[in-house]
């Protein structure tokens, strides 16, 4: 099976809003986070509700000045994360995660990917 590039654009959000509902659910824009589902090396993995769509989806939480100060080789955690998001913002494939969309504000240190 072939990698082919992806016929529809990911969704890239350069500003953000959290809030909480009046249950004191938190939202981050339209994801209503419904429950943690891990936590890794770089960030925490919650699911969400995408209360547009009714979809569920994975948001994977990171923070910007964190992984600027993780060095990998001759760069930083950081930029290895942007260079795989332009990579998968690319590429369709069954065997490859689907990057729904990338918010992140350039005035909070917060970057959150939906897959």
């Amino acid at each position: 099976m072939k990698i082919k590039e992806r016929d529809s654009e990911c969704l890239s959000t350069s500003s953000f809003k959290t809030f909480k509902d009046k249950r004191k659910v938190v939202h981050i824009n339209q994801y209503k986070i419904l429950k943690t589902l891990g936590q890794g090396s770089y960030g925490i993995v919650k699911k969400v509700l995408d209360t547009k769509n009714n979809q569920v989806y994975a948001m994977k939480s990171m923070m910007k000045s964190f992984l600027k100060k993780q060095k990998i080789g001759a760069s930083n955690a950081y930029e290895s994360v942007k260079a795989e998001l332009e990579v998968l913002q690319k590429l369709e494939h069954p065997n490859i995660i689907y990057l729904r969309e990338i918010i992140d504000d350039p005035t909070k240190d917060d970057l959150h990917i939906v897959t």
